[in-house]
């Protein structure tokens, strides 16, 4: 099952403006809880983390998750239980999404989140940038898409091609970074300079969040030795994996906590569905410790995570190793059949 995160522009909406006097938890009910629920979908224009809810006034699982989530993002105590600390952060949160919204008719950044199913003006501007730096810098490889003010899935792999090229992160959204981006590289190329200031228009910059860094490479290179020396074909490296399992290190890492179950995103599968990753099989791998060599031994030394590393089944893989100060570093290896 995938958790769709939907994007699309709502008007900006503010939470009643005192708390409701009791808290709100899984089983309460009513239009204080569609409320929660509202605002929430709202926030996640800001943060997609935030999965999408359906704002039926019950608080279950689904809404559970998605304020565990908010709580951590903005520092409150991560109970799932919306009481006045989190009621308040969320009525300042959407309050806030409606300042500084100046993208209709205009070139600022529209001070929402733009992905598949959003839709007018931000959308427009955002197609005919496109198809201006790819008209001007064949080196982007962009396809021409439709200036339909939709965005669709053409738009989409046209976004993500340019993230791709730009060192941005390859999410197919379109937040203040890609606008700007997209705004900088579209100025380049009507005035004949070369986007992002690099000579012969080629695209350049920093690592993307889907790149594997020095360390993670070499997780990546000595998991598909151990099997190529078991008789197995090498995973790939899937680069939305990527970005969940380093976020998930990241995670492990910022809230000194050694588990396969997140306090922010659940289960290992809770947290691939978040982020909408496909797959039909999945495992994790954790660990700690300072050298990559040893991390990896450490593994097939143990007869469960062995068992992931040389499934035969699992064909695609996402490594995050991050600094933590408990173990030198920390370690998550996620495993996918596709």
């Amino acid at each position: 099952m995938r958790t769709t995160i939907n994007p699309k522009y709502l008007p900006p909406l503010t939470l009643a403006a005192a708390y409701p006097g009791s808290p709100l938890y899984v089983g309460s009910r009513g239009e204080n809880v569609r409320q929660i629920q509202e605002c929430l979908n709202n926030v996640s224009r800001r943060f997609p983390m935030i999965p999408y809810l359906a704002e039926d006034g019950v608080f279950g699982n689904a809404t559970k998750n998605a304020v565990l989530i908010f709580q951590s993002m903005f520092g409150l105590s991560r109970d799932a239980v919306v009481g006045p600390a989190t009621w308040n952060k969320l009525t300042q949160e959407c309050s806030s999404l409606g300042e500084g919204n100046n993208g209709e008719g205009g070139g600022g950044y529209p001070g929402y989140i733009l992905g598949v199913g959003s839709s007018g003006d931000a959308v427009l501007r955002v197609q005919k940038n496109l198809n201006k730096i790819s008209a001007l810098y064949p080196a982007y490889s962009l396809p021409k898409i439709a200036e339909d003010g939709i965005f669709g899935n053409g738009t989409r792999n046209a976004v993500i091609t340019f993230q791709r090229q730009a060192g941005l992160n390859p999410d197919g959204l379109v937040g203040t970074l890609t606008w700007n981006k997209l705004a900088e590289a579209a100025s380049s190329a009507g005035s004949g300079g070369t986007p992002g200031g690099n000579p012969g228009g080629e695209p350049g910059g920093t690592p993307g969040a889907n790149q594997l860094n020095p360390d993670e490479q070499e997780v990546f290179n000595l998991i598909n030795q151990q099997r190529a020396n078991n008789g197995l074909s090498p995973l790939k490296s899937d680069g939305e994996l990527q970005k969940v399992a380093r976020t998930k290190a990241q995670d492990m890492a910022a809230n000194s906590y050694f588990s396969h179950d997140s306090p922010v995103y659940g289960s290992p599968f809770d947290m691939m569905n978040t982020f909408g990753i496909k797959y039909r099989t999945a495992g994790e791998n954790i660990a700690g410790n300072s050298r990559n060599s040893a991390a990896v031994t450490a593994w097939m030394n143990s007869s469960g995570h062995r068992a992931n590393i040389l499934n035969r089944n699992f064909d695609s893989t996402g490594i995050g190793v991050v600094p933590d100060p408990r173990y030198g570093k920390v370690y998550v290896q996620m495993f996918i059949q596709k």
